[in-house]
């Protein structure tokens, strides 16, 4: 025989989550016993019979500079019930309609976002900060230090967000827009610990007696240290520093192996540097790294898994190291085809700004120069010259010549006269190589090239051919 207490639930209890205990005695008096906890499968049905008289909890996501962040996912646990919803284009978002006296807790979850703004100055940012010279002081700054999402910072982390920034690895934590509370105190003495729902990005809420509107999260991306993400355009910083590259003035035939120094052009220390070149692989062979005045640059802050590409990484915040005349490291190549004496190498910034650190962390542009023993000599004019090969199938360069050092302007222009391509960037005098690829293109035909440098406009015709 089975008797059951005849107990009735509302839905204000049963959205509580509140705890059952059964006991169950059989007819030798044996006993025995669970607890569980009793909840709703669909809350609408509760939810309906409350009409305009329950409350409601809203807010928005914004990031740290202040502009939306939508498709964020937002958690609404009730015990171990729960109610989601998304971030609108606008940032906001808004919960069912509840009871009062409801326990919540309202997460916001991390969302997929770039590696935009990950530079060596944050691995920088995050080794000053474990050694004790430089703690953070920012709570963004803190959660974005947290790549591994560790609540906490470690050595691990700088080690993530270097290879996340080398593109070692794919699909890491770095770059994650996470969130946080935004009525977390701007100021916090990191000793007494972080605040509640800090590294997990909640609101923890009890007994809500009205509704809430004021709910915002902040998103900060993870190694973002610096909150450099959102400082779009191509303007280079007030100071340079140069990097130059010397073959003697030799070419190379194929299957020669060549050996380039290479030269720090700074007065002061040097804490870390960043930068990407860029190669023919059809032209040469990229070997290997070689030592030189910086013996601690090694494997670990060099990446050429990418055909065409090599990715350094290097900082040392503990040991700066004052760059003598000697070339602070050498690149070694292999001939496959003739190799002219200079412009075979270049710096692609896209997506890795290339740039050097001095004392204060600050960044300086990086330069690349080709030298030879026999001096550079600086065209008398700029110039524009026909693309190499016209037409082109996937990519072709660009040769300029400029008089004197300074900020020049390339732009792709459809025959229509749309903008399709346009890059901005700071060079020495001399002759260069810059190369279009043909993403950069919708489809065959007529294009122009457009140089825009403070002497002048230059104009050339290009075919692309695919």
């Amino acid at each position: 025989t089975l008797s059951v207490s005849q107990t009735i639930f509302d839905c204000d209890d049963i959205l509580k989550n509140i705890p059952i205990t059964f006991t169950a005695t059989d007819i030798f008096g044996n006993t025995s016993m669970c607890t569980d906890t009793l909840f709703l499968n669909n809350c609408d049905v509760c939810v309906k019979g409350l009409g305009n008289g329950g409350i409601q909890l809203s807010g928005k996501v914004v990031r740290w500079d202040g502009l939306p962040l939508a498709g964020v996912p937002i958690q609404f646990r009730l015990g171990i019930y729960s109610d989601w919803t998304t971030s609108d284009s606008d940032g906001s978002y808004h919960s069912p309609v509840y009871p009062e006296g409801l326990n919540l807790k309202v997460k916001a979850y991390p969302v997929l976002g770039s590696l935009d703004g990950l530079t060596t100055a944050d691995i920088l940012a995050i080794a000053g900060h474990l050694v004790g010279s430089k703690p953070l002081g920012l709570m963004e700054s803190i959660l974005a230090a947290d790549v591994n999402q560790s609540k906490g910072i470690s050595i691990a982390d700088l080690v993530s967000l270097r290879k996340s920034i080398l593109h070692q690895i794919g699909g890491f934590k770095a770059g994650y827009w996470r969130m946080m509370p935004t009525d977390l105190t701007p100021e916090i003495d990191i000793t007494d610990g972080m605040p509640t729902g800090f590294w997990d990005g909640y609101y923890h809420l009890e007994n809500i007696q009205s509704s809430l509107l004021d709910l915002d999260f902040k998103a900060i991306k993870a190694g973002d240290v610096d909150l450099s993400s959102s400082l779009t355009g191509e303007q280079p910083p007030i100071q340079f520093r140069f990097l130059d590259l010397d073959m003697g003035g030799h070419s190379a035939r194929p299957g020669e192996q060549i050996r380039i120094p290479v030269r720090y052009a700074g007065p002061e220390h040097l804490n870390g540097f960043q930068m990407a070149l860029g190669y023919d692989p059809e032209l040469v062979r990229f070997e290997g790294l070689q030592r030189g005045a910086l013996d601690n640059l090694g494997p670990e802050h060099v990446v050429s898994s990418d055909p065409g590409i090599i990715r350094f990484s290097w900082d040392n915040i503990l040991f700066p190291v004052n760059v003598p005349d000697d070339p602070i490291f050498y690149l070694t190549f292999t001939a496959r085809h003739e190799v002219p004496d200079r412009d075979w190498l270049w710096l692609n910034e896209e997506g890795f700004p290339a740039e050097s650190y001095d004392d204060a962390v600050s960044p300086k542009r990086l330069i690349l120069r080709w030298k030879d023993t026999r001096g550079p000599v600086a065209p008398a004019a700029d110039a524009l010259f026909d693309p190499e090969p016209n037409p082109f199938r996937d990519r072709t360069w660009i040769p300029v010549d400029l008089a004197a050092d300074g900020p020049l302007e390339l732009s792709i222009i459809h025959s229509n006269g749309q903008v399709l391509y346009q890059k901005r960037q700071f060079l020495p005098a001399g002759h260069h190589r810059l190369e279009i690829a043909d993403h950069a293109l919708p489809g065959a035909g007529l294009y122009y090239c457009k140089l825009k440098t403070p002497r002048g406009i230059f104009y050339r015709s290009m075919i692309y051919a695919p």
